[in-house]
């Protein structure tokens, strides 16, 4: 390890991004800064992923507390060269002042999936918020899965998440969020105070392929209007980032495969588009709840996995 690197995992502001929405800026007083500086608050994960002897495994990795992983697991009879990485939160979720940021680099050749343990719980957030950076580096002919498991929003919960994907044009990337309601049994049907995720893709040389970014704050409105979630109390996203089929055939195969599914077409209304610049493709769901949105989304995994590895979704069902 060089110094470089020991300054760069002990320099906390890495975790917090410079451009942070101006709604979060107001929490960023004096007083809760030495909050969001006690140990056990600044997780990090890095995970390397190359190719050696026709099997990708982790050749590089580091974590640190709260935010940890399990080691590789290859969970795919088709694709056995492919390991499976889970991450882990100590004490259940993310709490007021934690930061947390997850760096993954697929090299060339490569291919990991990455997924969490269980769901993500934001928790109430006081004085502060908590952040999430991810930044995923996949190189030419890597495949990289990022899909965690569903998020939940606990009453006054504030939280964001930033993105960041650098993509190779003979790389295969697929990323995906849900977003519930919140703790429904307990009453708090979308009562934290504001979620923000924004996503940003890159070509190798820096040029932004496309943005996305979802901000949801309940004390501000409704979220059942028309324009924002509807009749619906769930949300989430699932993209492609590909070069290596027609989008436009791949989306409506996604289309096909979302129409086809009686229970997503029960319970989920999704919308399929190509994104700028020829880079992909995006899926968008609502739906009554966090498991339906979920499930659409891995039949739009599974729909997407044929196509361009070859091999269906594996089955990954958690206790």
């Amino acid at each position: 390890m060089t110094s470089m690197q020991q300054s760069a995992r002990d320099d906390f502001p890495l975790a917090l991004p410079s451009d942070l929405p101006r709604e979060f800026r107001q929490y960023e007083a004096a007083s809760t800064t030495q909050e969001t500086l006690r140990p056990g608050k600044a997780g990090l994960v890095e995970l390397e992923v190359a190719r050696r002897d026709g099997v990708s495994r982790v050749v590089r990795s580091y974590q640190q507390a709260p935010l940890q992983f399990l080691r590789p697991m290859y969970l795919d009879a088709v694709r056995p060269d492919m390991p499976f990485i889970v991450l882990m939160q100590q004490g259940g979720g993310i709490a007021q002042g934690d930061r947390y940021r997850l760096d993954i680099t697929c090299h060339e050749g490569a291919a990991v999936h990455v997924t969490s343990q269980s769901a993500t719980r934001l928790y109430k957030c006081e004085q502060n918020f908590a952040t999430q950076l991810v930044t995923i580096t996949a190189g030419a002919g890597s495949v990289v899965e990022y899909l965690p498991d569903i998020t939940i929003p606990f009453r006054h919960a504030r939280f964001y998440q930033r993105t960041d994907l650098h993509i190779d044009p003979a790389a295969t990337l697929m990323v995906g969020e849900v977003l519930t309601a919140g703790r429904v049994a307990q009453g708090e049907r979308h009562a934290y105070d504001f979620y923000c995720a924004q996503t940003h893709a890159f070509a190798p040389g820096g040029l932004l392929l496309a943005a996305d970014t979802v901000k949801l704050q309940p004390p501000c409105g409704s979220l059942h209007a028309p324009a924002l979630l509807g009749d619906y109390d769930a949300f989430g996203t699932f993209t492609i980032f590909s070069r290596q089929y027609p989008l436009a055939q791949l989306a409506t195969l996604l289309r096909e495969a979302l129409g086809d599914d009686a229970r997503a077409a029960g319970t989920t209304i999704e919308g399929v588009s190509e994104l700028p610049n020829g880079c992909g493709v995006s899926v968008r769901i609502l739906g009554s709840n966090g498991a339906a949105v979920e499930h659409a989304r891995n039949v739009a995994w599974n729909a997407a996995r044929i196509v361009l590895l070859g091999a269906p979704a594996p089955d990954l069902r958690k206790p």
